[in-house]
Parts: C-alpha cells; structure tokens; sequence
C-alpha cells in the first residue's frame, strides 16, 4: 500500500503563490499543526519505509508525521519535487487557470522554465513503476507535494475527464491511500 502526504500549509499555500520544485520553504505554524494531527492519524499505521521530496517543506512534515515511527527509514528522492514552475514561481495561482490543463503544454502554453506536464508525470510515474513492487508487501509512506499528488492520482485512476489536474487537488496534510 502507499500513502500519500502533502506537505503542511507554507506562506505560499495562504497566498496562493506557486511555488515549483526549485522554491524551498518551510512550512508555517499551520503547517506544522497539519503534520502532528496526520501524524496521530497514522500512529496506529504500520509504515515501513518513508519516501519524500528533498524540499523542505516535504522533510519538515514527514519529522512531524513520523513522530511515532521513528526507526522507519526516510529516502529523499528527487523525483517527488513539485512541477518545476520556471517564470511563474511566485505568481499568483488563480491568475494561471490553465497551467494545470493536460493541454497546456501545447501551442501558446509554453512558459520558460516551466516542466511541460508530459514530463512531469513521467517523473513521477517513474517513481511508482520503482516502488510498485516494494508496495505490494509493505506500507510505503509518501510525502511530497500537491501537484505530485495529481499525477499519483492520473497514474492511479487516470486524468480527469475535464483534462483539468486542478480537479485532483490535495490539501495541506490530506492523506491519500493507492492500494
């Protein structure tokens, strides 16, 4: 089984700011508050190896979470960083509606530095192809970010019938169990 964290709420997160794979924050007094109710909630949850993104608000909620498995290993993997955002990194979300649209990256979509979103769920489809078998014997815990959430959820259940991702959206410290 694989269980799937978003990182606690960051500054970011309350302003609406994106914030891709190369903008490393911390998370906020929120976020932290987050990450120990989600880690109460596992307690109980058998977690035999930790996944999670190297960015900091990723290894902040994953210490928290992990209070109660403290000899449960923590790999950090490059992979589980968000969506590089290139030149919209600090913008407004909502002035950006389509950023998340399977179509974007074609035609006029095009943003400098932006991770074209084929290659993204590459990225992270790559990922689980590696873990899927680990996954069938153990309880692998993953702590990334929002947008690698929405390709879990494409790779698990396939995109959305709107070819919106932003219909897959993951809250702050939600938890999202792919058997």
């Amino acid at each position: 089984m694989i269980l799937f964290i978003r990182h606690g709420q960051t500054e970011y997160n309350i302003n609406h700011l994106l914030a891709g794979g190369d903008i490393d924050l911390s998370i906020n007094s929120k976020g932290e508050q987050q990450a120990e109710e989600t880690g109460w909630k596992l307690k109980n949850t058998k977690i035999d190896l930790v996944y999670c993104s190297p960015l900091l608000r990723a290894k902040q909620t994953a210490e928290k979470v992990l209070r109660f498995h403290k000899d449960t290993p923590i790999i950090y993997d490059d992979r589980l960083k968000e969506r590089f955002f290139g030149e919209l990194n600090g913008k407004i979300d909502s002035d950006y509606p389509d950023c998340w649209r399977v179509d974007f990256d074609e035609g006029n979509g095009k943003v400098k530095g932006m991770e074209r979103l084929q290659h993204f769920h590459g990225r992270c489809k790559d990922f689980i192809d590696e873990i899927s078998n680990l996954s069938k014997d153990k309880n692998i815990l993953v702590v990334a970010h929002n947008g690698v959430g929405r390709m879990f959820k494409c790779i698990f259940y396939g995109f959305p019938e709107s070819g919106n991702l932003d219909d897959y959206d993951v809250d702050n410290g939600e938890v999202l169990i792919f058997d």
